[in-house]
């Protein structure tokens, strides 16, 4: 999927944020004001402005669509250009690095945790926000009516389990 151009506004409009998930990063986190947080695959900026409005804390996204990055500035937010895999980031500069329905468009997941654990600081934190199995069996409307959509999902995702063993640090 290419997110580019309208499909960029398109998203911002109609992909919001889940109030439970956004309680989560924060509560996971313990981001505070002045924490320096980080979202891999930003893309308009939906939770990385929720997290920043609701924290107060410094943020920045990375995001390889320059227009969902477009969007994302609308939003006062800092974000660059670029991919979990090679995060244009100094060494230790987050205390939380985040991404959320990202990993299964990351193609090499374990160069991307090895960039998440360059950019934490000692101690910082890292979470993936993904679809487990059970969810992408049970999307209502979707495996309903285009069951087909559950078999590409789950070899497009990966399992918790896989995405737990490729964060070691």
């Amino acid at each position: 999927m290419q997110y580019t151009g309208a499909v960029a506004g398109e998203y911002a409009k109609y992909r919001g944020v889940v109030p439970v998930l956004l309680q989560r990063l924060i509560s996971g986190s313990g981001s505070t004001s002045t924490s320096h947080v980080l979202e891999i695959g930003c893309g308009t900026g939906n939770y990385l402005h929720a997290v920043t409005m609701t924290t107060g804390c410094r943020s920045a996204g990375v995001d390889p669509s320059d227009d969902m990055l477009e969007v994302a500035r609308t939003r006062g937010l800092h974000v660059s250009p670029g991919h979990g895999e090679a995060l244009p980031f100094a060494d230790a500069t987050f205390d939380f690095v985040y991404s959320v329905d990202v990993i299964h468009h990351v193609a090499n997941r374990e160069g991307c945790y090895r960039e998440a654990a360059r950019v934490l600081r000692p101690g910082g934190r890292l979470c993936t926000a993904t679809d487990s199995e059970w969810t992408i069996r049970h999307r209502g409307v979707l495996s309903k009516y285009f069951p087909d959509t559950i078999t590409v999902d789950l070899q497009r995702y990966s399992t918790i389990h896989s995405s737990r063993r490729g964060w070691r640090r």
